[in-house]
């Protein structure tokens, strides 16, 4: 996975300007994540970003309210781009960045105590497989202090049969029309040897055009990992619907390509 995101290094934050995130998936997190920013025993929290590429959400979730962030990802050239950017170096102190891989980080030696939230974007659809995706909700356990929340972003959950009417749908659309959408996913037609998903590629329509592989895995996968690696309080999932507010800015032509090309994405927040 580094070595794929290495090449894509800052022009990744060219996506976090597209529509489906502008529009969906940003306020969405927000919104998951806010009340526990804003409510957590008189003082502000500390927040890990697993996955946090080049610092987008990291330096949000402080203009949220976090106390501090320590963001963590795999490719050097995304950390790289995180520490350049002008909002990370005015946030030294309570903001730092290193490389890691979210699946392999064991408990933080930085770490004085426990962080209050784990936050990760798009980290647990790069797991292929249960054991791969137990290995990433490990590391959010073990950093996790009691009481802690984990929220992120996945591909919409759904179960074996859905998931596959999907795959054949979506390949079907792909043969006539090509997606006007501005996120094309390409599902490979065969089942991943676990028989749990499928592999995906993914292609954002960007000024630098550029793709990454990524899997999309049933929701009982998603809750079996999360369980096994400790983490057992409650599991929300909160599907990410188009709302007035992006209808009104984009139009309903443009967000019904969206619910025809691609699987909804959802927030899925779970409590140690």
């Amino acid at each position: 996975m580094s070595t794929q995101y290495n090449s894509i290094g800052d022009s990744y934050i060219q996506v976090k300007n597209l529509p489906l995130m502008r529009y969906l998936e940003i306020p969405a997190v927000r919104a998951a994540i806010q009340p526990y920013l804003s409510d957590h025993a008189g003082e502000a929290p500390r927040v890990l970003d697993l996955a946090c590429g080049t610092g987008f959400y990291s330096r949000l979730l402080l203009s949220w309210g976090a106390f501090s962030v320590l963001g963590i990802d795999i490719s050097p050239a995304m950390i790289d781009a995180a520490r350049a950017h002008p909002d990370s170096v005015a946030a030294q102190g309570r903001l730092t960045f290193r490389v890691g891989d979210a699946a392999n980080l064991g408990v933080l030696s930085e770490s004085t105590a426990p962080f209050d939230i784990v936050t990760a974007v798009l980290l647990l659809p790069h797991a292929a497989s249960g054991a791969e995706m137990t290995a990433m909700w490990e590391t959010v356990a073990q950093n996790l202090g009691p009481g802690g929340v984990f929220v992120g972003v996945v591909v919409e959950p759904v179960d074996d049969h859905d998931l596959a009417q999907y795959v054949a749908r979506q390949r079907l659309q792909r043969a006539h029309n090509p997606s006007p959408f501005g996120l094309e996913l390409e599902y490979d037609e065969s089942t991943l040897a676990s028989g749990e998903g499928y592999r995906v590629k993914v292609t954002p329509r960007v000024e630098r055009v550029f793709s990454f592989d990524a899997y999309h895995l049933t929701r009982g996968v998603y809750e079996a990992a999360a369980r096994k690696a400790g983490m057992t309080g409650d599991i929300e999932w909160r599907v990410m619907d188009v709302t007035d507010e992006a209808r009104a800015a984009m139009g309903d032509k443009y967000w019904d390509s969206y619910t025809e090309y691609i699987p909804k994405y959802a927030v899925i927040v779970v409590h140690k």
